[in-house]
């Protein structure tokens, strides 16, 4: 399982350049995709999702999204499922 920061509507460049230094370590295996945002990563989890299938992982079809002001508490206390 991943979970990334959402920068500039991708993946953070950290993460891109570990998937590329471990391309075939990652080949024919499964991932979950998770991403924290203010819209819950969704851009970073499909730019993630297009980077692996190129890598030949398989990825899930469902995310499990973190977004910063219903689940967490003044952005400190993780609390799931209070968003309205």
């Amino acid at each position: 399982m991943f979970v990334t920061p959402e920068y500039n509507h991708g993946i953070a460049g950290a993460l891109k350049n570990a998937i590329d230094f471990l391309f075939k370590e990652w080949n024919n295996k499964a991932l979950a995709l998770s991403a924290t945002a203010s819209a819950g990563g969704v851009r970073a989890v499909e730019h993630l999702r297009l980077v692996m299938a190129e890598v030949q992982v398989a990825t899930v079809a469902t995310r499990l999204p973190f977004r910063f002001s219903p689940d967490f508490e003044n952005y400190t206390n993780f609390q799931a499922g209070c968003a309205p």
